[in-house]
């Protein structure tokens, strides 16, 4: 078995787009509006992040019953440390994982120093709109 995708809530599809197709370079696959039987709809986006697997963002607006605020960012909300809940990206090298931070870093991505988590090399930063942290 694989993983389709992960899903996680936003309060901005639009600023979350222009982060992670824009600043990461993932592409739509899927963008979708689902009328709520309830009342309301969802505004629901899927990205190719490579390697078969997506993740998608869903903005709730105006549906019953579900608040107009609350934490995205996963961890903030459990009340545990920033990085207990990530998601990480793979790249094919280490070189790679060099040019994806130094690139990430051109287009104005705040990320952290290359870290070595032997055997392996990598680098957090975060999702500014949601707040979730994300690893290379």
């Amino acid at each position: 078995m694989t993983i389709d995708h992960l899903s996680f809530a936003t309060h901005d599809l639009e600023a979350t787009r222009a982060f992670y197709e824009g600043k990461l370079g993932f592409p739509v696959l899927i963008h979708e509006w689902m009328l709520m039987q309830e009342g309301g709809h969802v505004d629901h986006l899927f990205f190719d992040c490579g390697g078969g697997c997506a993740l998608a963002f869903m903005q709730w607006c105006d549906v019953p019953g579900v608040p107009v605020r609350f934490d995205t960012s996963i961890n903030h909300g459990l009340g545990v440390p920033s990085g207990t809940f990530h998601f990480a990206f793979r790249c094919a090298d280490e070189q790679a994982l060099i040019s994806r931070r130094q690139a990430l870093i051109t287009s104005g991505v705040v990320v952290g120093d290359l870290l070595d988590l032997s055997p392996f090399r990598s680098f957090f930063f975060d999702d500014p709109v949601n707040g979730l942290r994300l690893e290379y």
